[in-house]
């Protein structure tokens, strides 16, 4: 078809251009046709694809009216065989418009005229069926629809669709049942190496093959609906959020999922950590120490971060544990800025620098490591090194504030004002209602005599930081020079 080059490159509109091309082109042919009375020889076939393509187009580039009209076209036309199929096309459209209940309608009625043969294609429409009845807030009609979808043949969107209808009916038995169906889904991916070490070749050639890229998109597409569910039921079906996660934690570890346990417990405790829970989120840490290399690592590193948030008293546990966490895996990057870190509060700025430059140079995309290396710089005074840090991480980040300001604060040190006074304007730019960048500003124009512009922003502050009573004193200072200059003039 003339459109398939288009289409398949994304140029949707040049595309529709070309379907419409085909249609007059189409139309061409039947009037010929007519003018030397070979009607009888009308190819069916090709005016059928020609408007389904059309249509098709108008979808593409979201022109529901008209994509409207040419389906019932086709659809009204009993010449076509099987057109009724695409009143699911037409479905599709009114649920793009919010007519969820026209769009239940087709749907049902397209449904009606697809074989059972054609298991896939039913699982879909009535997939949309369930979505269409959760939009109209009818969640029982969508619960029962997701069921029949389970039963018939189930995948990892129903399965999280019935899930989540679940959980809006409050039906902890059922979200129960949906997340063990759900893990009952077979992975269809072997990991098993089926090549000796020396076809070398070989197993780099099939790495990326077809078969390859498929099996990672179904693991990504397990792994996400898999936490998903999890994150969603966990803090339901439980007393507590920390044994609804262990439910679905031992539910997983009795799967084909198993080694997405672990991660899952990880994620267990971030949500401790949101509730505020230390205690927890420390015993669920603390569980990780048998565990393989990277996980026991990882595990130590956020026991160190723990205590270490908690200060002094903490303090030697978090060394222990960050030692304990490089021992296990010398290169992990985390575990090396947090080790700086520690040096850091311990006043130890040369050791700190040394463990930041250490992690960049295990992985040279570590942002932390990059940032608290530029600070540490700073205080040292090695502020061509700082900059040079900081410029890394702004080419990286881009229009980072905080970036921004560590850049303007080095400036201002290297008493660069004007070019401070241009890093501190493009960080106000950022967070307009920051009171210390604006505070910052006032303060650089003061010092360069600059009254007006210092005024100017005291005045900003005084509106943006109501409890600011440093700057308000300083703004009605400020107003009475200036009163009692025009008094004079006067």
């Amino acid at each position: 078809m003339l459109h398939n080059y288009a289409f398949i490159k994304d140029k949707f509109l040049q595309a529709l251009e070309k379907a419409k091309e085909a249609g007059r082109r189409e139309r061409t042919i039947v009037k010929m046709r007519e003018q030397l009375s070979i009607v009888e020889q009308l190819n069916l076939d090709l005016t059928f694809t020609v408007l389904f393509n059309l249509a098709h187009q108008y979808m593409a580039n979201n022109l529901l009216t008209e994509a409207l009209n040419t389906y019932q076209m086709i659809v009204k036309n009993r010449m076509f065989a099987n057109s009724g199929r695409l009143k699911a096309n037409i479905a599709n459209i009114y649920f793009k418009q919010k007519d969820y209940k026209k769009a239940i309608k087709l749907y049902q009625i397209a449904l009606d005229q697809i074989p059972n043969s054609q298991k896939n294609t039913r699982i879909k429409i009535m997939n949309n069926i369930g979505i269409a009845f959760i939009k109209c807030g009818e969640y029982d009609e969508a619960d029962s629809t997701f069921e029949h979808c389970m039963n018939e043949k189930v995948n990892y969107n129903t399965a999280l669709n019935f899930i989540l209808t679940a959980y809006c009916l409050n039906d902890i038995d059922k979200m129960k049942d949906g997340f063990q169906r759900l893990l009952d889904i077979p992975l269809l991916i072997d990991d098993e190496t089926k090549y000796d070490q020396q076809d070398f070749l070989i197993s780099q050639i099939i790495s990326n093959d077809s078969l390859k890229q498929w099996e990672r998109k179904r693991r990504n597409i397990a792994e996400k609906t898999i936490f998903i569910a999890t994150k969603i039921i966990s803090s339901v079906i439980a007393p507590t959020a920390s044994e609804g996660y262990k439910w679905c934690v031992e539910a997983i570890q009795q799967s084909v999922y198993a080694p997405l346990a672990m991660e899952i417990e990880m994620n267990k405790v971030v949500a401790l950590l949101k509730q505020g829970d230390l205690t927890h989120a420390t015993e669920v840490l603390m569980s990780f120490n048998n565990k393989e290399d990277k996980v026991a690592s990882a595990a130590a590193n956020n026991l160190a971060v723990l205590n270490l948030l908690q200060g002094a008293p903490k303090l030697e546990e978090a060394i222990q544990y960050s030692e304990q966490a490089l021992s296990v895996d010398r290169y992990n990057a985390n575990a090396l800025v947090n080790r700086g870190n520690i040096f850091f509060v311990l006043g130890d700025l040369d050791k700190a620098a040394q463990y930041y430059k250490e992690a960049l140079s295990n992985e040279a995309s570590c942002l932390q490591a990059l940032y608290n290396l530029g600070y540490v710089q700073r205080l040292q005074g090695k502020l061509d090194a700082a900059l040079e840090s900081f410029y890394k991480l702004h080419n990286i980040l881009l229009n980072n504030v905080q970036v921004l300001c560590q850049l303007a604060s080095i400036y201002e040190l290297l008493e660069n004002t004007a070019q401070a006074i241009e890093l501190y304007s493009q960080a106000n730019s950022l967070a307009p209602t920051d009171p210390a960048i604006l505070s910052k500003l006032a303060s650089i124009y003061d010092a360069e005599g600059d009254k007006s512009q210092a005024f100017q922003c005291h005045y900003d502050v005084r509106f943006q930081d109501i409890v600011n009573f440093f700057s308000e004193k300083i703004f009605v200072k400020m107003f009475c020079k200036e009163l009692l200059q025009k008094r004079k003039k006067i």
